[in-house]
């Protein structure tokens, strides 16, 4: 296969510069490292498949998924208590995935006044996590 794709190949082979067993066994090897090579992608991609499936089988751990459900209720907490337009604006930008145009337009602000609320409540919440991060690492 790989010899009907070269182009030109009659000229190759006819050229002067090589021999016509050396231009094949040059051709053979280069197929043997390409396929060494390929192999090794392979072997190296199905082990980290396996590290990723015994690391999937640990976090789906009783204890694991309490500490999830546990983390998404004090985060849900957090946007709750968030003033009204930040949460607003958080809800329409993040889970709608509506422009800050759009936002503003539907809130009655400006754009920037839509982009200043996201900006605080996503401060607020990467404050939240951090705090929940801290008490779950000294647990």
């Amino acid at each position: 296969m790989r010899l009907m794709a070269v182009q030109r190949l009659e000229e190759k082979m006819a050229a002067g510069t090589g021999s016509n067993r050396s231009y094949l066994l040059t051709m053979a090897n280069n197929l043997m490292v390409d396929r060494q090579r390929k192999e090794r992608v392979r072997n190296a991609h199905a082990e980290a498949q396996r590290d990723v499936g015994c690391e999937q089988i640990d976090d789906r751990s009783p204890e694991r998924i309490l500490a999830v459900q546990l983390e998404l209720e004090a985060i849900r907490a957090v946007i709750l208590d968030l003033p009204p337009h930040w949460r607003a604006v958080l809800v329409l930008r993040r889970f709608h995935n509506m422009t800050y145009e759009d936002i503003a337009l539907h809130l009655g602000v400006t754009k920037t006044q839509a982009e200043n609320y996201m900006r605080r409540a996503l401060r607020k919440l990467r404050k939240a996590r951090r705090k929940i991060e801290a008490e779950r690492d000294r647990s």
